[in-house]
């Protein structure tokens, strides 16, 4: 079954109703069903039933036919998070004809859409309908889009360890919906990743250097074009380090560090999209591996190792010129550590 927090949570209060009437509001649209190309308008008016110049916040909301609950913001840009088009707004009667424009694209899903404006408290919680002093709904139909309408998740479990650079992969799978699609963590539900690490926005992978051990429990969301989305659980456990830990620096020369990948025992420890890094690298004693890949242009490879107390490594220094290592070649180094003493 579908886990979409932020739909469950929003559009569960947004279609259940209000306990203020503090203000009387309409949201409009220019016209009732729209395709592809259609320009839509929205337009705003406000009336005070009472309580004229208290201040509230106002949120322009979308809920999606595939169940996503977007927000416009301040900036007249959707986010998928609660966020006011305006705060601290004083009640007054107000009409603001086409204060947001756009131009509706063809990967837009076929289905129907609702805008709702919203009156809450100013700085309280727009999730408790306790809290809000008027609502208004203007649904809209689109047609002649994309016919599929749900996004599909399928996330998987993953490892890793404290202090070592990891890079999981998250998502299994994702259909439905109108590619591309993009991922986030899912702000309203419960639990969040380890400490120190990131999700990609472009592939969903889990990045970074935990310091943490623990199992975490969040939730991720794939997001497709026409907003549509799903949210998914996902278990990441980070446990101790049961080995010898050394330090490894790795540099890529000059200009072209963006353009060179590192993997250090088949961990990617330095992205082609990633600048100069320092990982703490988590490592037995024994053989180790490290290679080096430049792309477009030649580089250069240095590589500086300082082990724990009680434990060397051999060499301590790997280095590759430019010519070693042309464009679209790999070089590959080894290396060892062993235990000096207890």
């Amino acid at each position: 079954m579908k886990t979409i927090m932020l739909s469950c949570v929003a559009a569960l209060l947004l279609l259940t109703g209000h306990a203020g009437s503090a203000a009387t509001l309409q949201l409009t649209t220019n016209q009732n069903s729209f395709g592809p190309g259609s320009l839509l308008y929205l337009s705003a008016a406000i009336t005070p039933t009472n309580d004229a110049g208290q201040a509230v916040d106002l949120y322009v909301v979308l809920a999606t036919p595939g169940g996503a609950i977007l927000t416009l913001n301040s900036n007249l840009s959707w986010v998928s998070t609660l966020e006011p088009v305006a705060r601290g707004f004083g009640l007054a009667n107000l009409q603001v004809n086409n204060f947001y424009a756009m131009v509706l694209p063809a990967g837009v899903a076929n289905g129907t859409y609702s805008f709702y404006l919203v009156a809450v408290r100013a700085g309280s919680d727009p999730a408790n309908s306790n809290n809000w002093l008027g609502y208004s709904v203007a649904p809209f139909t689109f047609t002649g889009g994309v016919s599929a309408l749900g996004v599909e998740l399928t996330t998987s479990t993953g490892t890793c360890t404290v202090n070592q650079y990891c890079n999981v992969a998250l998502i299994s799978g994702v259909s439905g919906g109108s590619s591309p699609y993009s991922y986030r963590l899912d702000s309203l539900a419960y639990g969040t990743p380890p400490s120190l690490m990131t999700v990609d926005l472009l592939t969903g992978n889990l990045e970074g250097t935990p310091s943490l051990a623990g199992t975490y429990n969040f939730q991720i969301c794939a997001r497709d074009i026409g907003g549509n989305q799903d949210c998914q659980p996902v278990t990441v456990t980070v446990s101790q380090a049961t080995t010898p830990q050394g330090q490894a620096w790795v540099f890529i020369g000059g200009d072209v560090s963006l353009l060179a990948r590192i993997t250090l025992d088949g961990v990617v420890i330095k992205n082609t999209n990633s600048s100069n890094l320092s990982h703490y690298m988590t490592m037995a004693t024994g053989t180790h591996t490290l290679s080096a890949t430049c792309t477009e242009v030649y580089c250069f490879s240095y590589l500086q190792l300082e082990p724990p107390s009680g434990y060397a490594f051999s060499p301590t220094q790997l280095r590759a010129t430019p010519e070693e290592i042309p464009p679209g070649a790999t070089k590959t180094f080894t290396f060892t550590l062993t235990k000096t003493s207890n």
